[in-house]
């Protein structure tokens, strides 16, 4: 007995030596290297693949767009795998801790650096990609002669293609190909290192490149999945080089593989779209794409085989039919955005390449509703939509207020017939509609379409192109407005939506008013008659400066020589004395120089030389040079300018007015003197007091043009009440209180944040609602230290806040998650809840101002757009 626990007090005592990391000895080296890779390494690692697994399971490819090599999930997706992401980081922290032996600059612990690295991989996974690549680079340098670095360098490059800075990532993967090229790659770094490079050349753009790596990976990866996923984007690569009979032969490589039905399905419509016009006839494609069309396995895929039927119809010359096609692909779609987005912009392209620009905006118009901001060339499309909605709203104020002349100009009698038979028409179509809506609802489908049956019909209120235009006439007639609760008040219009209550104080609208707003009711078309000689005029000037707009667009955004020219002449016919005269003349001798019209051109350059001698334009004609010297000139106006305003901050008014005048005295340049005579008027006020800042404000607004009017206009607007003049020129404060967008400082990405909850106090447990985001902390950003707080932000409200956030996007993250978290969301139900960011420098303005509407504003415009 006593032999027996002598033994086992011997080996607790060895074991307890063997712990130890302080000595270098053989036993102890064997134990740390045995206990980290089968205790916390094991567990850590376990956490990571089956996270990464459980992300690939819910991962929804985008077939509209080349697949991904690597199936991450979506940004909602992560959110479920960060409690794994973070066990795996918290074990591998438990390795380093307690198990690295590191003598004389070198680790004896083999799992040390596989730890740094498992960190930089969970890290990745979560998307925290700046933790993931300072770990990562971290592992590299502290590890610079293992080969486990070079699987770090490719991580590392993963985390550059992840943050789209594409430029940084190709010297880590030479790194690491290099390595390759000698053999002395780690086996999965072996398997990983021609996807990451096939994923770097296809983000690229470099699709030919991305061949060789994919077929290089597909030799390396024998697994099922990754192999289906390698060919079906090589599949997707070759079509997109327009090598077709490549890509076909994958496709149909991939359906022997019997792959899940999804990819079946996309291989089968893809391999379809490969068909060659000129080599063969596309019947037996077309009844294969028909059959699947009555697969009910394929009701949610209608829109993506009638977009397949379109391409082939295309490629067949049938226009018409393909047309048709993609106007079903968008009845059918469902569920699916980037399909749906892609065939609205299929529309709007077409016609934009036929000129049609009014049905093209409708498309486009469309399609902006539904476009996801990750869709490629989103800013393009953007960028085009708003110069086809520009031209088509000039198009539609000149038809409108041509319509609304006309009837202007007949007979009572002769007018009321028209508007008789304008409110037939519009009951007729009021009908359709809703037989049409109650053919959709038993059908259970919806469709967004453009109406552009009567697009040529020459009277605007019954021109079906109005339809999409609705929110271009919106701002045509109400300006381009911010929200705001109850805004047309400004206009002392009242409105009636039928919800008030009896005894309230609301004015009601009498008979009269009523009937304006009622398209059966002649007044409703009356009321924008133009009867009187006022009228008239108010009418003409937005159709002289619709003309002027229209011929701008047509020449500077879209190019349309002769289209600009006809709207510039016309409208120089139709007002011989307008103000836009000038720049009319110049942009015809721009526009006849480039159709290379030069009698016309040196027409118009006559016209201006003649008529405005010391003009921009006419010195800019006469002198070659004059571009360069008005740009060096502008240089030194800059520097200039930036003493200026230090002065200005520094509270030195008497010599920013100085140093204003001097500048106004020897610059030309326009915007430059614009903001030399705002920076005046500003330093005026602060010297003289309000009214002298009112009359210098009003000389700025009425001499600039831009930013300078822009600026001047909103601080004019407010100068009726206790104005403070503003200690920076960018701010406007107004009764003490700054207007929303210069209250509040915008944040850079690196600023510390807080997130905020605020809650009614009627109902609300406060401590239960606590207690839910402390465990919701405690399970998706436990290694971060949150701390929650709260306090009174009025005898109504709560104010919960999180803190901190190093940086604004962990605060968005951080707010995304929580809108995602249904136990959140049920504590916070019938609370009246308002959550947000907000940086810790405007943190206290939004306590002191205690003003949520006037933030949510701001927060809307500067985190929630970007």
């Amino acid at each position: 007995m006593r032999k027996s626990h002598l033994l086992i007090l011997t080996l607790l005592l060895i074991a307890a030596s063997a712990c130890s990391t302080k000595k270098n000895t053989a036993t102890r080296r064997a134990y740390h290297n045995l206990t980290s890779h089968f205790n916390a390494y094991f567990n850590g690692n376990e956490a990571l693949k089956e996270g990464t697994a459980n992300l690939a399971n819910v991962h929804q490819d985008n077939y509209t767009q080349i697949i991904s090599i690597f199936p991450e999930g979506s940004q909602n997706d992560v959110q479920a795998i960060v409690p794994l992401m973070d066990r795996s980081i918290e074990k591998a922290y438990k390795v380093i801790a307690r198990h690295s032996m590191e003598f004389k600059g070198e680790e004896n612990v083999k799992w040390i650096d596989d730890s740094y690295i498992m960190i930089g991989k969970a890290s990745f996974m979560k998307r925290d990609y700046e933790k993931a690549f300072s770990t990562l680079d971290y592992a590299t340098k502290k590890y610079s002669k293992n080969p486990e670095r070079f699987e770090a360098y490719l991580w590392m490059a993963r985390t550059m293609i992840a943050r789209n800075k594409l430029s940084k990532t190709s010297s880590y993967l030479a790194l690491v190909e290099s390595a390759q090229n000698e053999g002395t790659l780690l086996k999965e770094t072996n398997k990983m290192l021609p996807m990451v490079q096939a994923d770097y050349q296809i983000k690229s753009g470099n699709l030919e490149a991305s061949i060789d790596y994919l077929k290089k990976a597909l030799q390396l990866n024998k697994g099922k999945k990754t192999q289906v996923r390698l060919m079906f984007v090589l599949a997707q690569v070759y079509q997109r080089l327009d090598r077709n009979a490549e890509a076909l032969a994958m496709y149909q490589k991939i359906l022997k593989k019997n792959p899940k039905y999804e990819i079946a399905f996309h291989a089968r419509i893809f391999a379809a779209q490969c068909y060659d016009a000129n080599s063969g006839s596309s019947t037996a494609i077309v009844k294969e794409l028909e059959k699947m069309l009555k697969d009910s396995k394929n009701d949610d895929y209608r829109d993506e085989i009638y977009f397949a039927l379109a391409n082939i119809a295309f490629k067949d010359k049938k226009e018409k039919e393909g047309i048709d096609y993609l106007i079903l692909s968008a009845k059918y779609s469902t569920k699916n955005v980037y399909q749906k987005s892609s065939t609205y912009l299929k529309l709007g392209e077409l016609f934009f390449d036929k000129r049609d620009y009014k049905t093209s905006q409708g498309y486009y118009d469309t399609c902006m509703t539904v476009l996801p901001k990750d869709y490629p060339n989103y800013e393009n499309i953007k960028n085009r939509h708003e110069v086809l909605s520009g031209l088509v709203l000039n198009l539609t104020t000149i038809e409108l207020e041509d319509s609304l002349q006309r009837l202007a100009k007949m007979s009572e009698v002769d007018r009321n017939a028209v508007i008789d038979n304008l409110i037939q028409q519009y009951i007729q179509e009021e009908e359709r509609k809703k037989r049409e809506e109650r053919e959709r609802m038993a059908a259970a489908q919806n469709s967004n379409l453009p109406n552009i049956a009567n697009a040529n019909s020459n009277w605007y209120f019954y021109n079906a192109q109005t339809v999409a235009m609705g929110k271009s006439e919106f701002i045509k007639k109400w300006g381009d407005r911010e929200l705001a609760p109850l805004w047309r008040l400004e206009n002392k219009q009242i409105m009636d939506f039928g919800f008030t209550d009896a005894g309230s104080d609301t004015i009601p609208m009498d008979d009269s008013a009523k009937a304006a707003t009622n398209p059966r009711d002649r007044s409703f078309y009356l009321k924008d008659v133009p009867l009187t000689p006022e009228r008239i005029t108010a009418s003409n000037r937005k159709i002289e400066k619709a003309y002027f707009e229209l011929g701008r667009i047509y020449k500077t955004e879209l190019q349309e020589f002769n289209d600009h020219i006809k709207a510039h002449e016309t409208l120089l016919q139709r007002f011989d004395t307008t103000s836009y005269k000038l720049e009319a003349w110049y942009m015809l001798y721009s526009s006849n120089k480039s159709i290379q019209n030069e009698a016309r051109a040196q027409y118009y350059k006559n016209l201006i030389i003649s008529g405005f001698p010391d003009s921009e334009f006419a010195k800019i004609i006469s002198d070659p040079d004059y571009w360069s010297k008005v740009a060096a000139q502008k240089d030194v106006g800059e520097s200039y300018y930036e003493d200026t305003y230090q002065f200005y901050l520094n509270g030195s008014y008497n010599k920013v007015i100085t140093r204003a005048d001097s500048a106004l005295t020897n610059f030309k340049e326009l915007s430059l003197r614009g903001r030399f005579d705002f920076l005046k008027a500003l330093s005026i006020g602060k010297m003289y007091g309000n009214d002298s800042l009112k009359t210098r404000m009003t000389y700025v607004s009425n001499h600039y043009s831009g930013d300078v009017k822009v600026r001047a206009d909103e601080l004019l607007a407010f100068l009726g009440g206790d104005v403070q003049i503003p200690t920076d020129s960018s701010d406007t404060q107004v009764n003490n209180t700054v207007v929303p967008k210069d209250l509040y400082k915008i944040a850079a990405n690196d600023d510390i944040h807080l997130y905020v909850c605020l809650i009614d106090i009627r109902g609300a447990n406060i401590n239960k609602i606590k207690a839910a985001f402390s465990d919701f902390n405690r399970t998706y950003f436990g290694s971060d230290n949150l701390t929650v707080s709260n306090l009174y932000l009025t005898d109504s409200r709560i104010m919960l806040s999180v803190s901190n956030f190093k940086k604004k996007t962990d605060g968005m993250t951080y707010l995304r998650f929580t809108q995602n978290d249904r136990g959140l969301m049920d504590a916070m139900t019938d609370k009246n809840a308002t959550t947000f960011i907000i940086s810790t420098d405007n943190y206290p303005i939004f306590y002191k101002s205690k003003d949520e509407t006037k933030y949510m504003e701001f927060f809307n415009r500067y985190y929630l757009s970007e």
